[in-house]
């Protein structure tokens, strides 16, 4: 530590870590015409300033060595979740394009109709060809974070499906038919609320079998489903569409 004048000011000056301080001792400047003493009065003050800015430096050092020691902390604790996560969960590496009829094997409450399962294969679909074009290294369920869930479903929101052609097979009993058409326009919020669903559904169903800690699409937000105002029809109104519908039967 050292206390230095210049100027009729007291500069400081010290060192901590490696690092140099330096800097004026407010409040300790001296005024003209000071005596001896005066001036020995101000030195202490000074002395007294730069004492206090040492132990301020310390203390924030401090701090923030306490701080990168808690980020080094998280990261471990990360890298060995990340590291040993199938050990510390028994489970495996589940490929995307295997995770759907993984799935379907597993029990459920209800059974889904012929009509929607093959459809809900093609939402699944979907979501794998567009992680597939934008992420080309994800091929595992467990490598799936929340930002391409989110990604996806900003995608959904502005261009729709991104497969444009939607093909799927509806069991009937022992016949089946092959549903083809394509789509080149905007999804509703409703359809991308079932895409969503069915996605969700497969990583919860997959959870333990793929070691994943967290389910991705866990708080994903979705757009809002449009609401169209319902027309309430007067007495008077109802008596006229009826009065119409006799007067001319091929309306009905």
């Amino acid at each position: 530590m050292s206390i230095k004048i210049r100027s009729k000011k007291f500069h400081y000056r010290f060192m901590v870590a490696g690092v140099s301080y330096s800097g004026i001792c407010k409040g300790c400047e001296i005024p003209p015409g000071a005596s001896a003493r005066e001036i020995a009065t101000f030195k202490k003050r000074a002395e007294h300033f730069e004492a206090s800015e040492r132990t301020r430096i310390l203390r924030e050092n401090e701090e923030q060595k306490e701080i990168e020691r808690d980020i080094r902390r998280n990261k471990t604790v990360i890298a060995l979740v990340e590291n040993y996560k199938y050990e510390l969960t028994g489970g495996h590496p589940v490929l995307l394009d295997e995770a759907f009829e993984l799935a379907a094997q597993k029990p459920s409450r209800r059974i889904a109709q012929p009509s929607y399962a093959g459809l809900k294969k093609t939402y699944w679909q979907d979501f794998c060809a567009y992680i597939a074009h934008f992420y080309p290294d994800i091929t595992e369920i467990s490598h799936i974070q929340r930002l391409h869930c989110e990604a996806y479903v900003k995608y959904l929101t502005d261009n729709g499906h991104f497969r444009k052609e939607i093909r799927y097979t509806v069991q009937n009993g022992h016949m089946s038919r092959e549903v083809c058409y394509h789509s080149r326009y905007r999804i509703s919020a409703k359809t991308i609320k079932e895409i969503v669903c069915v996605c969700r559904g497969i990583f919860t169903r997959l959870m333990e079998d793929a070691g994943l800690i967290v389910n991705p699409w866990n708080e994903v937000i979705l757009p809002e489903e449009e609401s169209t105002p319902r027309r309430i029809y007067t007495q008077e109104e109802i008596a006229r569409i009826a009065e119409g519908i006799s007067e001319d039967p091929q309306r009905m």
